[in-house]
C-alpha cells in the first residue's frame, strides 16, 4: 500500500480507540480511506489486559490485539506507526508527522489516550 497524504480519516493513536473506530466505520459501510497513525511500532492492543495478564506467560495474541494482524490490511486500514503528530490544524485539515511531512484529512479522530499521573506521596 501505497503512503497516504490525503485520508478520509485520520486515527490519531495507535490504541483500542482507533482499531474500534476504523472496524465501526468498516461496518457501516464507509469506503472512503483510513489512516491510522501511533508513535508505537507494535499494532494496537489492550492494555489493561496485557498489564493484568502478563506475568501468566500463557496470554493469546487474540486478546493482547485490538485487532487481529489481518484485520488492516483486509479493511483497508493503513497503518503508520513509530511516528506521531507532532502538529495538528483542525482548520486547514492537515496533520504534520515528526519526519515533517504533512497529511490532509477529511475527518481526524485524536484518541492518544492518557498518562498516567503520580501523585506527591508524603
Amino acid at each position: 500500500m501505497t503512503q497516504l497524504d490525503r485520508a478520509d480519516v485520520l486515527l490519531i493513536g495507535g490504541g483500542v480507540a482507533s482499531a474500534r473506530c476504523a472496524r465501526a466505520l468498516r461496518r457501516q459501510g464507509f469506503d472512503g480511506t483510513i489512516l491510522l497513525v501511533g508513535a508505537e511500532v507494535q499494532l494496537p492492543y489492550n492494555r489493561p489486559p496485557l498489564s493484568k495478564e502478563l506475568l501468566r506467560d500463557d496470554l493469546p495474541d487474540e486478546l493482547v490485539l485490538a485487532e487481529p494482524e489481518t484485520f488492516y490490511a483486509r479493511r483497508k486500514v493503513e497503518l503508520r506507526l513509530g511516528t506521531s503528530v507532532e502538529a495538528l490544524d483542525p482548520e486547514a485539515r492537515t496533520a504534520t508527522l515528526e519526519d515533517g511531512s504533512r497529511i490532509e484529512f477529511g475527518m481526524c479522530l485524536l484518541a492518544t489516550g492518557a498518562e498516567p499521573r503520580t501523585p506527591p506521596i508524603d
